[in-house]
């Protein structure tokens, strides 16, 4: 649009140099901070990404083609006369495709909010994501953080088919079709708080909008920006409007620098670039793309036209920003061009390129190749900018200019030899071992902006060898995670090629996979022992085969994982075998916790472990409580292991003691010892008592209680309706006959004792005795009682020990105030599950929700249960990236993308529409239905 029309003027070149710029480009006393560009992403016209831009590039193919027919009804819009009132000659264009598909539920917005949103802030959403990982950063990893979002922006088309039908509009139209909104759409879906600008310079918005970026991030008042530029070509208006005013191309294609130049192509697309100060990219080992030397902005101010090009303008802004960046033109290896393909302004900018940075007078010694990325794919507008220096970038990474498309014969008007300038029409190597390349974008009302970029400095660290022929024995578990389920089997698809393409490289992919990625609701955890078995995996997944572990996490809960340990009847003859026999960690684990038991218990429970205990041998609480506390310290170690740690923790009654080593408020030695004396003293009450699970209300109980008695107690209140009784085995006996009586459930346990009741009192003073001179430590992280209900404030000092032994057990208090910390998931550390109703029943309670997971069972089947465990656990919210398995080489850039799974999202039609766009052909003949106006 900058370089209008077809006008014959010669460009103007007074004979004295325009007034120079008063920005800081020109009076800058040392070279500015350079600028990074860490993460890129584009959706240019026949290239959904960068890699296949590049390839559109290199092969020099033309992405124009005609406008997509549903966007409005061409052919009442089209005439082929030019300045026809309220018509347009050409709907030629390099266009996107259908863009009404968006994945809602990726960014969390309503289906009925995301049809009101302008599809470019759909684009741009997209887009961002793309960029972040790109960078390696996960969406997670910037929310809250000060980062700035600056694009460029000025299509109105969406809002201009929307009020033709007034009445479909809701309370979502204002932010859906609102120019400001462009920005600030990506600092509310991604929680940035840097502040975000929709620019609009017309045609060079998006460049604008970048060096209004490299300003903020050398004056400190942003950390790191998200730049981009967005256009859609949805609406007629602009079509008819560009053709009265004949700068439309009646062939179709931008003739850049050519002497076919008739004016230009209208393109959309969207691209974006993430910006850091390069020292401190460098310093957070971020993976820079190019790097921004100078970007600068001026106006052509007064001139004979709002809307034509100035030769002294340009070259102004070329040496002001040459300046800035303390370089000698002859550095400048290529120079992408705004370049439309108009008689007007092709001629204009070629001078501007040529006196500034070509011409004898530069010292250049060779002629300066320019060319336009216009010639490719039409002029994206608002969005030029960005094409042109995502082009740079790729050009710099690949050291090729790519060919240069519908050139022919030059220009007359450009003296190419004189400015010694000249178009490269075949792929040809960048010259220069540090090449610059400089990019122009200027938009129709007079306003000009241009940059100078430059190759990423050489990486003090080599970055994996792509060549690498054999990965470990053992891979990282691949996890990957889609926010929607009808993205995920898209992603296995995709990963499984990547692992295809480079098994080699298949341990740096996973680590990049989990480490620079979000973990996202739906999850497959899949493991293989090389790339090939993970990809034969993934297409089975792919295909609709149960592989892995699948699962949901929710995604309303923010805490962590809460460790649930057992207590008492967890236990079963040959637990934890396969455990011990298969798992190494565990293994170790249990033996480290017996070489501090064996010397007090005169028996090994690692022995004992991996024999398989008698059921006869577990009746007896002094062998059942420490074997009991070494299998679940052996699970925390292995968990560990996996990258499964709690959050917080609780303990079922003797579950308390490995609970609290878990914790952080006992060490091993410590926690040996008090699970001895624990035990030892339980073990003199045998025979004093039994035990009953009575499935009632406390209420409902205390008459029963009061009736069988006396001596009965409640042991345990595990959930709502769900208490333990305790007491002599006569009133036992009566209370299970009242029960009957009165239908009610009640089970009798096949314990000996009856724990946390009065036949406890009597071994008070002996195991205070034993637990003489315990210091009890700060936990490291939250500890919900079950003697207190709530996270521990006191010591867990001797005294609190005694009360754990006798107190009635407050497991349901402690599982409530789980749920009201926010714990997203929890798992029963065990050798078998005996909470898992308990856990259900009070989160129904709370009206909270969270997955409940087993840790060992009954049922596990031969193998080692650890990774099983782990990989269910993640499925279903856990984040196990902190296992030394994903520690070493990762790979940030060049992962598979995230999909999304689009569906359909338009504004919706209603009787009331008048059809301004796409009217009704009745027929042929008759033509199309307009209503009468009278």
């Amino acid at each position: 649009m900058s370089q209008s029309g077809t006008r014959r003027t010669p460009p103007r070149t007074p004979d004295r140099e325009a007034a120079p710029a008063l920005s800081p480009l020109s009076q800058a006393a040392a070279v500015p901070a350079p600028i990074a560009i860490v993460g890129a992403a584009c959706r240019f016209p026949g290239a959904p990404d960068l890699g296949a831009f590049w390839s559109l590039l290199e092969e020099g193919r033309d992405a124009v083609s005609t406008l997509p027919a549903d966007r409005f009804n061409q052919d009442w819009f089209h005439h082929p006369r030019r300045g026809e009132p309220g018509r347009s000659y050409s709907f030629a264009a390099g266009h996107l495709g259908d863009v009404s598909g968006f994945d809602s539920g990726h960014f969390g917005l309503s289906p009925r909010e995301a049809a009101e949103a302008d599809p470019q802030q759909r684009l741009l959403l997209e887009i961002a994501a793309e960029a972040l990982e790109d960078a390696g950063w996960p969406a997670a990893s910037v929310a809250g953080r000060q980062i700035g979002v600056f694009v460029g922006g000025s299509s109105t088309d969406y809002a201009e088919l929307r009020l033709s039908n007034p009445a479909g509009a809701d309370r979502f139209f204002m932010t859906g079709n609102t120019l400001s909104i462009l920005g600030n759409r990506i600092t509310n879906v991604f929680d940035l708080r840097g502040g975000a600008q929709t620019i609009d310079t017309a045609c060079s918005s998006s460049l604008v909008a970048l060096s209004l970026a490299v300003d903020a991030l050398r004056a400190g008042r942003v950390e790191a920006a998200l730049v981009g530029g967005v256009q859609l070509l949805l609406s007629p208006y602009a079509f008819t409007g560009f053709s009265r005013a004949s700068m439309l191309s009646p062939t179709g294609r931008c003739h850049v620098f050519s002497a076919a130049a008739d004016g230009y192509v209208r393109g959309e697309g969207a691209g974006m670039v993430i910006l850091k100060p390069l020292d401190a990219a460098l310093a957070a080992g971020d993976a820079v793309r190019g790097v921004i030397l100078a970007a600068g902005v001026n106006a052509v101010g007064r001139s004979i036209g709002l809307s034509l090009p100035d030769p002294q303008a340009q070259a102004a802004l070329l040496r002001g920003v040459l300046a800035a960046a303390g370089l000698p033109a002859s550095r400048i290896t290529y120079f992408e061009a705004h370049g439309t393909g108009t008689q007007a302004g092709d001629p204009i900018e070629a001078w501007a390129i040529g006196r500034a940075l070509a011409d004898a007078e530069t010292g250049r010694k060779a002629p300066l190749p320019v060319g336009s990325v216009k010639s490719n794919i039409g002029h994206l507008e608002t969005a030029s900018g960005m094409a042109g220096l995502i082009k740079a970038l790729l050009m710099l990474e690949k050291r090729v200019i790519p060919p240069n498309l519908h050139f022919g014969e030059p220009n007359p008007r450009i003296d190419f030899d004189a400015l010694r300038i000249r178009v490269p029409t075949e792929a040809e190597p960048l010259p220069g071992e540090d090449p610059v390349i400089g990019v122009n974008s200027f938009g129709f009302g007079g306003t000009n902006a241009s940059l100078l970029l430059a190759a990423p400095p050489a990486s003090p660290q080599a970055a994996p060898d792509e060549g690498a022929k054999a990965a470990p024995a053992t891979l990282p578990p691949l996890i990957l995670s889609t926010r929607s389920a009808g993205a995920l089997p898209q992603a296995a698809a995709a990963w499984s090629a990547a692992l295809r393409a480079k098994p080699g490289r298949a341990p740096a992919l996973l680590r990049g996979l989990a480490r620079h990625r979000d973990l996202a609701s739906h999850r497959l955890v899949l493991r293989g022992t090389d790339a090939t078995a993970l990809a034969n995996g993934l297409d089975a997944f792919a295909a609709g085969e149960p592989v892995g572990v699948q699962g949901t996490a929710p995604a309303s809960r923010s805490g962590g994982i809460a460790f649930v340990f057992s207590g008492n009847g967890s236990q079963f003859p040959g637990m934890a075998r396969e455990a011990m026999a298969q798992s190494r960690p565990f293994r170790e684990a249990v033996e480290a916790a017996d070489a501090e038991l064996t010397p007090q218990l005169g028996w090994s429970v690692a022995a004992a472990l991996a024999d398989g205990l008698t059921a006869e041998a577990l009746s007896a609480t002094e062998i059942a409580q420490p074997t009991l506390f070494t299998v679940q310290h052996g699970l925390v170690t292995a968990l560990a292991g996996e990258g499964i740690e709690p959050s917080l923790v609780l303990g079922h009654s003797v579950g308390e003691v490995a609970a609290a080593l878990a914790a952080g408020m006992l060490d091993l030695p410590s926690a040996a010892r008090l699970i001895v004396a624990r035990s030892a003293a339980q073990a003199r009450t045998r025979g004093r008592g039994r035990m009953a699970a009575f499935n009632v209300t406390e209420p409902e109980a205390t008459p029963l209680l009061a009736e069988c008695g006396p001596g009965l107690e409640i042991a345990a209140r595990n959930a709502p309706r769900a208490l333990t009784i305790a007491g002599p085995a006569a009133a036992i006996a009566r209370l299970a006959v009242a029960a009957r009586r009165d239908r009610l459930t009640l089970i009798e346990l096949d314990l000996d004792y009856a724990f946390h009741s009065a036949a406890m009192d009597e071994v008070e003073q002996a195991l205070m005795a034993s637990l003489d001179g315990l210091r009890p430590t700060p936990p490291r992280l939250p500890f919900i009682s079950t003697v207190t209900g709530a996270v521990l404030a006191e010591p867990a000092d001797a005294a609190y020990w005694w009360r754990n032994l006798r107190a009635s057990v407050r497991f349901a208090d402690a599982a409530a105030e789980a749920a009201r910390l926010g714990a997203r998931l929890a798992i029963e550390i065990g050798p078998n599950p005996i909470l898992q109703s308990y856990l259900r029943e009070v989160l129904r309670a709370a009206k909270a929700e969270a997955p409940i997971l087993a840790s060992l069972s009954k049922r596990d089947s031969a193998g080692d249960p650890i990774p099983v465990i782990a990989d269910r656990a993640t499925a279903l919210g856990a984040d196990p990236r902190g296992a030394p398995s994903f520690a070493g080489p990762a790979q940030r850039r060049g992962l598979p993308p995230t999909p999304y799974h689009r569906t359909r999202h338009w504004f919706p039609a209603t009787p009331e529409a008048m059809r301004l766009h796409d009217p009704v052909l009745d027929h042929p003949l008759l033509g199309f239905r307009r209503e009468a106006r009278w």
